[in-house]
């Protein structure tokens, strides 16, 4: 047997060991971050925003679970449904003409339970060629979220960011 296979032999338990959590617990993974997904069609842009109900109240995912989780959750999405998502230039002249929002519940391949918010705005700008930024105010409605995956989709340009509450501009 080389050096080479020698070495393969001891990593492979070693980093068994390290990635185990520590006397046999039970670590929950955190929440993923929510996503927001800004689809802008000329004079139409469609907003899209989901987030597990742990991620937007800084719950670990297997703690938040049941009715209490189900009722924070319809809770949070009467009031993502009423709000602006986010500010727009003043010259773009952009309103929001609709929003839909919905929680669904559902299980991973452990059993373990999720409860989603999804919704959608659509905006209207007359204006549409002076968007060229969106300010997010959705932290307003979730103060423990501390990041939210923003993507940008529109036929001359696509952009990612991680937006957060003291950054919270969409620019492209």
């Amino acid at each position: 047997m080389n050096t080479k296979h020698f070495a393969m032999l001891l990593l492979v338990p070693l980093s068994t060991v390290a990635l185990t959590p520590a006397n046999g617990a039970d670590e929950s993974p955190a929440p993923r971050p929510p996503s927001l997904n800004v689809t802008d069609r000329g004079p139409l842009v469609f907003i899209g925003f989901q987030a597990s109900i742990a991620a937007m109240v800084g719950a670990s995912e297997g703690k938040l679970e049941g009715a209490t989780a189900l009722d924070m959750a319809k809770d949070i999405t009467e009031e993502l449904r009423k709000m602006r998502p986010a500010n727009t230039p003043s010259r773009a002249q952009c309103k929001v003409v609709s929003a839909e929002a919905e929680t669904r519940s559902s299980e991973d391949e452990e059993g373990d339970h999720r409860i989603d918010v999804m919704t959608t705005w659509v905006m209207e700008c007359q204006k549409p060629a002076l968007l060229k930024y969106l300010d997010i105010s959705l932290f307003k409605a979730m103060p423990a979220v501390n990041v939210i995956e923003a993507y940008y989709f529109s036929d001359t340009a696509q952009v990612y960011k991680k937006l957060t509450p003291a950054s919270k501009r969409l620019s492209w």
